[in-house]
């Protein structure tokens, strides 16, 4: 079972970074930060070095000098990270140097994944607040808020239809429910989530599309479609 993340997102206010500049005199040259989804992997079943998966596909070895990062017992991590591409000297085993992209952290954070929904049961569907969705390196990423105060709130996903149309592209629904857990609306929490694609994301480079179907603050189910 996949352990259960509930991301308010105070981190976010980590993610602001605050250069200051000694000396007006003098150009200060400061590196390129980005902000994204990706997926932290362990580069062998009892090594320590980790690589990073971006999710325009690329991979990059990962500098986490400067953040602490422990996958424990688990091959791949999903997170949310603010970052820099960086180069940085490497040496083969036969002695040659040359310079290699390798992806640095500013600050990092898990990703809430949903638990798979069992067929036959019925889960509580309380309501979220839908703000965006998009395609990332085999997962389908989510943005939205929730009404919390201070449980963990849990989520799961059916896959409602999988289909394919007569030219051949796959088209698939996933229900999404919400359960806040007993918990009181207090403030409103952002929610990072990622919805692994892993069994049909090859289907899904030649087109196709992912349905996700939420029940809204209104308690009205609402659809929303991201076209590949």
């Amino acid at each position: 079972m996949n352990k259960k993340y509930s991301l308010s997102f105070v981190f976010l206010s980590l993610l602001t970074i605050f250069f200051t500049a000694c000396s007006s005199d003098k150009e200060v040259s400061l590196p390129n930060y980005f902000m994204g989804y990706a997926t932290v992997l362990r580069q062998g079943p009892i090594s320590d070095e980790l690589s990073i998966r971006l999710d325009d596909g690329m991979v990059y070895p990962l500098d986490t000098s400067t953040v602490q990062m422990d996958l424990n017992t688990l091959d791949s991590l999903r997170v949310i990270c603010y970052y820099t591409q960086e180069s940085s000297a490497s040496t083969s085993s036969q002695g040659s140097s040359s310079d290699i992209e390798v992806i640095k952290l500013a600050s990092v954070a898990p990703v809430q994944l949903p638990e798979i929904a069992v067929d036959g049961t019925t889960y509580r569907d309380d309501p979220i607040s839908f703000v965006s969705m998009s395609k990332g390196a085999y997962f389908l990423n989510l943005l939205f808020e929730v009404s919390k105060k201070e449980m963990d709130h849990l989520f799961y996903a059916r896959t409602l239809i999988k289909q394919y149309d007569t030219s051949g592209k796959i088209h698939i629904a996933i229900r999404l429910y919400h359960d806040s857990n007993g918990d009181y609306a207090a403030y409103s929490s952002r929610v990072y989530m990622s919805i692994p694609l892993y069994s049909v994301w090859d289907d899904l480079q030649d087109g196709g599309s992912v349905n996700i179907q939420y029940t809204d603050e209104d308690g009205i189910v609402r659809y929303n479609e991201l076209t590949f």
